[in-house]
């Protein structure tokens, strides 16, 4: 399978920084996404407990149904909220690890590839002159026309 999104794996850092992106990103929608989930099923459960506390006289099974609805929509909210607080710690840490990894890029491992970067254009423009003036001067020996090769008789 080819890979749509391919991974930094030339450096350390460069994986810490941009996986950090990664979790931060997810830390800010994984509770977007579980509150909106939550209130849907608080709505509809809600409807359901009303629908049922209406009846005048519930059974034994209609009860036992809104106990349980009751209990359903309150795990639904500790769920909800405990989405947001591991979260938030993970938005924490992600933050921390990208800091990490971003400075020690930045610091250590993006001047060694400008480095890099500097000689290779240095030895192209060495290349580039050395080709230049090879051009530019004439060889030593003249081209020979295949005239003035043959011999007289």
């Amino acid at each position: 399978m080819y890979d749509k999104i391919p991974l930094p794996t030339d450096s350390l850092y460069k994986f810490c920084a941009l996986f950090a992106l990664f979790l931060i990103i997810f830390s800010f929608a994984a509770p977007i996404y579980t509150t909106s989930n939550t209130n849907q099923l608080i709505f509809k459960t809600v409807v359901e407990i009303e629908a049922l506390k209406a009846i005048n006289q519930p059974t034994p099974v209609e009860k036992t149904k809104i106990a349980a609805l009751q209990k359903s929509m309150e795990i639904a909210v500790k769920d909800r909220d405990g989405i947001k607080t591991y979260s938030l710690i993970l938005a924490v840490l992600a933050t921390l690890i990208g800091i990490f990894g971003f400075e020690r890029w930045y610091s250590v491992t993006q001047p060694i590839a400008d480095e890099f970067a500097k000689v290779q254009l240095e030895m192209a423009k060495l290349q580039l002159t050395k080709l230049q003036r090879e051009l530019d001067t004439p060889s030593a020996t003249p081209p020979q026309d295949s005239e003035s090769n043959k011999t007289p008789q």
